[in-house]
């Protein structure tokens, strides 16, 4: 975002600062994290910096696996965690709010999920692991508590 009425920084933070605020052509401008463009006068919006990630060699959108996740059958709602292994991410992990289902095991509602993934996904882009949670953390704003997330899922 470019303009006059783009703030100079984060009071008292002077990293934060730096990390989010530029200069383009001599105007202050802040760094929002949405990736997109502009063509013949329109934006187009390709979603989050920060939700996209490499994964064995492939750049992949966490939330467009999440929007093919939640169309699924038996889900409720999901989301995808990346889980890192070093410096790298390692393999993807789905926590999902399982809808109605007649499975009498995990496994088997898992594979039913990943069969209906595999019709509009790759196969790279298909988590690795399921987690099955009857509530997905959310902030006081309505997002999805990722960082909450994480650690409930790493611990």
């Amino acid at each position: 975002i470019v303009g006059p009425s783009v703030s100079v920084g984060y009071l008292g933070s002077p990293e934060l600062t730096e990390k989010a605020f530029t200069m383009i052509d001599g105007e202050r401008a802040y760094k929002t994290g949405d990736a997109g463009y502009v063509e013949n006068g329109l934006l187009f919006y390709n979603g989050r910096l920060d939700f996209q990630i490499k994964l064995h060699g492939y750049r992949m959108e966490l939330e467009e696996i999440e929007h093919h996740l939640r169309a699924c059958s038996y889900v409720e709602g999901a989301v995808i965690v990346p889980i890192k292994k070093g410096e790298k991410y390692d393999y993807l992990l789905a926590v999902v709010v399982p809808g109605e289902h007649s499975f009498e095991k995990e496994f088997k509602l898992t594979s039913a999920i990943k069969k209906e993934l595999n019709e509009r996904l790759p196969n790279y882009m298909i988590p690795r692991k399921f987690m099955y949670q009857s509530s997905i953390p959310m902030t006081p704003n309505g997002k999805v508590d990722r960082k909450k997330l994480l650690s409930e899922v790493t611990a």
